[in-house]
């Protein structure tokens, strides 16, 4: 008599407390997977720790406009008119849901295209405006291209006698033009444009990581190297593996050469000085004896004098 009672209340209001109670359990968690997710995949694409975190930041920006339409569209009621729709006054709350996944990978694919190009002119380079520049320049075009076939296809959508589809299509497609244009040809260079250099940042310990596990073109340096300034070593020679060459010289594998001199393969060669495989040669071009060589003394015809003039040359021993 005493005991109490347990009501289970049924119905659709009761399912959608129910659903939008376990959506607000597992939301928090779906973004923490997808940002960490994101972050740890763009690091290891650009082996910086700014851009990951600039690129999610971003990329809200489509998905958070994407939603309000959606909002002034179909749950206020604004041109239900123009689509043939009757708006219910409110969003079934598991469409947003599903939007903002599709949404956020698009988004991040936008992303890549465009900081794929920045990078590799970052690298080759070491300039940030014309990094941000030419990956602007190379990559513009594909975007433009790849959202106005998406905006079709997914346009199509808007154009469904069901609500919720029609929902889906005209929150897509807001999404992919503002991501295509005002994000990702305004926004984000001229974010990148005034983080400068900042924008390649990594600590020294997760910079080791990228060196190690990242990822770069192929033939991609990590990082720049200036070229010689005028009057070094290395001006105006030209050196091939493991040779180093002064200037106005050229040096073969293993070679170090001198001003105007011309150094083979395990050859060491003073000023004016040629040298051959394994041989040294001195100021003024006179050789030493080089490996599998011997010294000849060689005496020309005798002269009106009746004396020759004796030669000595190098030659080699077989």
């Amino acid at each position: 008599m005493g005991g109490e009672a347990t009501a289970y209340v049924t119905g659709a209001s009761a399912q959608t407390v129910d659903l939008v109670s376990s959506l607000g359990d597992r939301l928090p968690w779906m973004g923490l997977l997808v940002g960490v997710v994101m972050l740890v995949m763009l690091f290891l694409a650009f082996g910086s720790v700014v851009l990951p975190v600039k690129a999610i930041t971003v990329g809200l920006v489509s998905i958070s406009a994407s939603f309000g339409v959606v909002t002034w569209i179909f749950q206020d009621g604004h041109l239900s008119q123009w689509l043939g729709f009757t708006s219910p006054g409110y969003l079934d709350a598991t469409q947003p849901i599903l939007m903002l996944a599709i949404l956020f990978g698009l988004s991040m694919d936008y992303e890549v295209f465009l900081l794929s190009r920045m990078r590799e002119e970052w690298d080759r380079t070491g300039d940030n405006t014309a990094a941000v520049a030419a990956g602007l320049q190379r990559t513009g075009s594909i975007i433009t291209s790849a959202a106005v076939l998406l905006a079709v296809v997914i346009g199509g959508f808007a154009t469904s006698g069901i609500v919720f589809l029609k929902m889906i299509g005209v929150g897509m497609l807001v999404a992919v033009l503002v991501d295509a244009t005002i994000v990702r040809s305004l926004l984000v260079p001229a974010t990148m444009r005034l983080l400068g250099s900042a924008n390649w940042w990594a600590p020294a310990p997760l910079a080791r990581v990228w060196e190690r596990f990242g990822h770069r073109a192929e033939g991609a340096a990590p990082g720049h190297v200036p070229a010689p300034a005028p009057g070094s070593a290395a001006h105006s020679s030209v050196a091939a593996s493991a040779g180093v060459a002064a200037r106005g010289s050229v040096a073969a594998s293993a070679g170090v050469a001198a001003h105007g001199s011309v150094a083979a393969h395990g050859g060491v060669a003073a000023h004016g000085g040629v040298a051959a495989h394994g041989g040294v040669a001195a100021s003024g071009g006179r050789p030493a004896i080089a490996a599998g060589e011997a010294p000849v003394h060689v005496e020309s015809p005798a002269s009106d004098t009746g004396r020759g003039t004796p030669h000595t040359g190098l030659a080699s021993v077989s």
